[in-house]
C-alpha cells in the first residue's frame, strides 16, 4: 500500500517539477524579451514539454509501482487531467483556446504511454553488472 502511493505521488508532483524547469527555460532562453506575450510558437513549444513531462510522470509512477503498473499511471493521467483543468480555468483569459483543449486532451494519453513504455521495458536504464 506505502509502495502504491508512493509510486503515485512521485509520479504525479514529476510532471510539475519538470514543466517548471521547462516552462523557465522556454521563457527566459526562446522567447523574445522585447514582446511581453509569448508567440504561437512559444505555446507550441510549452505545448510539447507540458505532454513530455506527463510522460515522464506516468513512466515514473510506473517504475515505483509495485504491480499493476498501468493502473498506477492511469491514476496519475487522472490527476494529471485535473491540475490541467484547474489551469485552464485560472488562465483561460490570457492563453488561447487551443492549448487549453490540447492540454487537457493530451494529458491522460500522453501519460499513459508513458507508463506503457515503463511496463513494456522499453527504454529501460540498466545499471553494469559488476563480478566481485
Amino acid at each position: 500500500m506505502y509502495r502504491s502511493a508512493r509510486a503515485v505521488l512521485i509520479g504525479a508532483m514529476a510532471v510539475p517539477f519538470f514543466g517548471l524547469m521547462c516552462g523557465h527555460f522556454i521563457l527566459s532562453h526562446i522567447s523574445s524579451q522585447f514582446t511581453p506575450t509569448v508567440t504561437t510558437t512559444g505555446f507550441i513549444l510549452s505545448f510539447l514539454c507540458a505532454e513530455i513531462c506527463n510522460m515522464a510522470g506516468g513512466y515514473f509512477a510506473a517504475q515505483l509501482a509495485p504491480q499493476k503498473p498501468m493502473i498506477h499511471t492511469f491514476i496519475v493521467g487522472c490527476a494529471i487531467v485535473v491540475m490541467a483543468i484547474y489551469v485552464a480555468v485560472l488562465s483561460w483569459t490570457r492563453e488561447p483556446f487551443w492549448y487549453h483543449f490540447a492540454t487537457v486532451s493530451f494529458a491522460l494519453p500522453t501519460t499513459m504511454a508513458g507508463g506503457w513504455l515503463a511496463a513494456k521495458h522499453i527504454w529501460r536504464p540498466t545499471l553494469p553488472q559488476h563480478d566481485f
